[in-house]
């Protein structure tokens, strides 16, 4: 199993499954990592953002807030 490292850029491709947002390409820097039983979950900060991919996944986030 391969793990990314602390501050490591990736180029990554960002989307939610069945959301509207379409796939975005972003760079961004690893700012956290979690190791759960075998799997290992990071949390990316995002290089740039234009306006459009910001409101794009503000739009997204707004639309599952409070679901289960």
């Amino acid at each position: 199993q391969s793990a990314f490292n602390d501050n490591q850029t990736l180029n990554s491709r960002l989307f939610f499954y069945g959301g509207r947002v379409p796939i975005m390409k972003v760079q961004g820097q690893i700012v956290w990592k979690k190791i759960i039983e075998s799997s290992n979950y990071y949390g990316l900060c995002f290089d740039w953002l234009g306006e459009k991919e910001k409101l794009e996944i503000n739009t997204y986030i707004e639309s599952k807030r409070g679901r289960s």
